[in-house]
């Protein structure tokens, strides 16, 4: 997928919470999560309505629409 394929879902989504006069929208990204004691980190993966959005997102990104 290209950068511009992410720049028009995000143009989209902008256009239709205007349309509804809805407020802002948060997306965070989330991160490194242990998963049963600090050393076992589970690798990362940004959550799935973030990757909607964002090619290759870091650990902790967020995103204010």
């Amino acid at each position: 997928l290209t950068t511009s394929h992410f720049q028009n879902r995000r143009s989209q989504f902008l256009d239709s919470l205007a349309a509804s006069g809805g407020g802002p929208v948060f997306l965070v990204a989330g991160g490194e999560v242990p998963r049963n004691y600090p050393a076992n980190v589970v690798p990362y993966r940004s959550d799935g309505n973030f990757l909607f959005f964002f090619d290759n997102p870091e650990p902790g990104s967020a995103a204010l629409f």
